[in-house]
């Protein structure tokens, strides 16, 4: 039985990738073990992992993992979460929620709530707002920083109530000054 690191390294995806000669997927393998290694979940991994590489500009090697993790025993949900994290950081958020939009609220506001959000405003459905602003209802999950990028969010598309709310769980917050 394989580790699931040694699962991403040797998937059909890393073969691929290590052919063409990108070092990139080496490095994310490493991160994603560390992830793994400390008890995160699948999904923290692959964000992490995926995150990491769009930050040094290794696009293939993102893709290349987020596409890994789909290989993985219960690794869809974190593919698809690893790959809205790539195209969310190339700003193509009209393609982020076709990706994401069949998981549910809970696991996008624990996971990726900005990129999440981000994606259902941009499809500009009333189905998808709705869904945007159940994203943001999972508000006490949620790190300060996002709770104030996506207060932000929600003032510049007129949902100041949803804004209120999340600044009200800020100023719930001990530790939090404004």
């Amino acid at each position: 039985d394989q580790s699931v690191p040694e699962q991403l390294e040797g998937s059909r995806v890393a073969r691929l990738d290590a052919q063409r000669g990108h070092g990139g997927l080496l490095r994310a393998s490493h991160l994603a073990e560390g992830d793994l290694g400390r008890g995160e979940s699948l999904e923290r991994a692959a964000c992490q992992s995926v995150a990491a590489l769009t930050d040094a500009e290794e696009w293939n090697a993102a893709w290349s993992v987020a596409e890994g993790f789909s290989c993985l025993p219960g690794g869809a949900n974190a593919s698809a979460m690893g790959h809205a994290v790539l195209l969310h950081r190339r700003r193509q958020f009209d393609r982020v929620w076709n990706v994401v939009r069949h998981l549910d609220d809970e696991r996008l506001a624990t996971y990726i709530p900005v990129e999440a959000v981000d994606a259902a405003l941009a499809a500009g459905t009333d189905e998808a707002r709705k869904r945007a602003l159940a994203i943001a209802a999972h508000a006490e999950a949620m790190d300060p920083a996002v709770l104030v990028d996506l207060a932000g969010r929600f003032l510049v598309v007129g949902e100041r109530a949803r804004a209120a709310g999340l600044v009200a769980e800020l100023r719930r917050r001990p530790s939090i000054e404004l």
